[in-house]
């Protein structure tokens, strides 16, 4: 036989190789993309993370899902390291700063998602700006920096192409807060008549509503916000959670004196 070896030697040699194409790290990637549970992920993730051949590529699209698996199952300082370690990589670093923001937010450090929305801002293409911007936005109003706020929000208005009513509402909202005469009712009238709604809409609308003195109605837009943020992904729901707790604390100020 060709090369001297046996039957037996060759299938042992052709199922090493099909071990070693199964355990690849692009292989353990498409796994850990397709898994259906946080441990199933981080799993594969680590075990495609060890892989002596390593892309650094793959090596970040590993750690993203490394981060999903910390994220998923509420660990959130593994999360923020592990975003951080890939941010170290230099290779698609937009998403890992947005990805170390949100979990900063999760853990409450606000000052440190500032830091690393405003890298995000500045990696990203012109497309995903406004996104890195109106999140830094958030960030810095919920600290009461309300003019750094606004230039953020008019920032991410400028370059915003969809979602333009809600960047002008929080626009508006900065300025009130700046003590600027602000026409609220113009802003929540733009605001409801955009479309698709998005998610933070009831949250913004409901801000709204409390400072034109119509809080009946702003009740009915924080218990649709927070059953929208309960029914959403925990991807999606742990960068609101200061928008979670200030809406509550609004439901419990607010509901008691509309029963009187």
């Amino acid at each position: 036989m060709a090369l001297g070896l046996s039957w037996t030697a060759v299938q042992l040699l052709l199922d090493w190789f099909m071990v070693r194409a199964s355990t690849s790290p692009e292989v353990l990637l498409e796994k850990a993309l397709m898994a259906d549970s946080a441990r199933a992920r981080a799993k594969y993730a680590t075990r495609g993370l060890s892989h002596p051949s390593l892309e650094v590529d793959t090596q970040a699209m590993l750690l993203r899902q490394l981060y999903l698996a910390h994220l998923e199952s509420e660990r959130f300082d593994e999360a923020r390291a592990v975003a951080e370690q890939a941010i170290a990589l230099g290779v698609l670093v937009e998403p890992a700063y947005h990805d170390a923001a949100r979990a900063c937010i999760a853990v409450g450090d606000l000052r440190g998602a500032v830091g690393h929305l405003r890298m995000a801002s500045r990696r990203a293409p012109a497309h995903r700006r406004s996104l890195h911007l109106w999140t830094l936005g958030r960030v810095l109003f919920f600290e009461g920096r309300y003019s750094e706020a606004l230039a953020a929000f008019t920032r991410a208005l400028r370059w915003a192409t969809e979602n333009q009513a809600l960047y002008r509402a929080h626009v508006a909202l900065a300025r009130r807060h700046r003590g600027e005469d602000v026409d609220l009712r113009l802003a929540y009238e733009a605001l409801g008549a955009s479309s698709p709604l998005p998610l933070y809409a009831e949250f913004l609308g409901a801000q709204l509503l409390r400072f034109l003195g119509e809080p009946r109605l702003a009740i009915t837009l924080l218990r649709q916000f927070l059953k929208q943020v309960a029914d959403a992904p925990l991807e999606v729901s742990v960068g609101l959670l200061a928008e979670v707790r200030l809406a509550r604390s609004w439901l419990d100020a607010d509901v008691p004196r509309m029963a009187d």
